[in-house]
Order: C-alpha cells, then structure tokens, then sequence
C-alpha cells in the first residue's frame, strides 16, 4: 500500500511535483533544473548528452510508473530518519529502484543507517543496472565509480542510463524539493 501521507511523493501521474501536466510547461521547468544543477560538467561530450536529453525530456523523470511506485513503497517501508534521509540517499534510491532486478539485488543494502552496498547481490547483473549501481553507490559514498569520460560515450553508458544518471544528480544537487509540488 502507497503512503498517501508521505510528503516526497504524489500518488498521482504528476511528474515528481515540479513538473505540471502540460508538457510544454514541464520541459521548460525540467530544461532550468537540468542546466541549472548540471552545470558543473565541464566534459564536452556530457554537456552535448545533456542538450540532447533535455530536447528529448519525455516529461517524467521517472523510468516508469513501476520505478515511481518502487521508491515510494520503499520509502514508506524504510520510514524516516532525519540523519539517513539526504539528499545522497534519495538520489542513491532512485537509481536502485528502476527495476525489479535492481530491486531483489539491493533491497537488503538499505538500513536504519544508510545504504550498505557490500550487501549487493552483482553476480550476473546487466551491465545496465551495474552502471545504475555504481552511479548510486558513487553519488550516496563520494567516491569515484564512473568516470566523465565514460558518461560522455553513449557506447559505454547508453542514452536510458544516461537520463536516469542525471535525473539522480538533479536529485542530489536540488534535493527532495524536486518531489514536492
């Protein structure tokens, strides 16, 4: 059951609160989030991935409904602690909730605490969700697991990851007021 009371997520379609039903308006205000947040990549191929994701903004930053209701159910099943719940660690969630794989691989990594990535299942990941993987536990830890020149290569970390990579960092960057209205 989804927490209806829970403050960070809406049981509705709007996209992570700060972006309105009508598209237009929607792109405009994720395009200002995204350069504003991103701006810190001074790598030439990232900020040409950057352009291109937001002329492609497919008005959610959320991979699926599923992805969205994942995070929700599991923050509701986490509750809150003023001293886990950061910015890190909501950004760390997103990416580890994209799918069900993720899911199963990571659901015993979040504690009272934290995030313990030593308790991650990797045998026979995809290279996907390794490459979501090593972007939460690189956002949530500080240290380096993907480097820029591997997000500037589409051949490396394909256009999906790529989003989902930078919709995380927008999520760092601006923290949870990205999930209110």
């Amino acid at each position: 059951m989804l927490n209806t009371n829970n403050r960070y997520f809406q049981e509705d379609n709007e996209l992570l609160g700060v972006f309105i039903t009508r598209k237009k308006h929607s792109y405009t205000r994720y395009k200002e989030n995204v350069e504003a947040a991103l701006n810190f990549f001074e790598n030439e191929k990232i900020q040409n991935r950057i352009k291109y994701m937001i002329r492609t903004f497919p008005a959610s930053l959320w991979n699926s409904e599923k992805h969205r209701r994942n995070m929700s159910e599991l923050d509701y099943l986490l509750g809150f602690y003023h001293s886990r719940n950061t910015r890190h660690y909501y950004a760390a969630m997103y990416l580890m909730t994209v799918n069900d794989d993720l899911i199963e691989r990571t659901a015993y990594c979040f504690t009272r605490d934290g995030i313990d990535f030593s308790k991650v299942h990797i045998k026979g990941i995809s290279v996907q969700n390794y490459d979501l993987l090593m972007a939460a536990r690189q956002i949530y830890t500080g240290k380096r697991y993907i480097f820029q020149n591997d997000l500037g290569n589409p051949e490396i970390i394909d256009d999906d990851v790529f989003r989902l990579i930078m919709n995380a960092h927008l999520i760092m960057r601006m923290g949870i007021k990205v999930f209110e209205k």
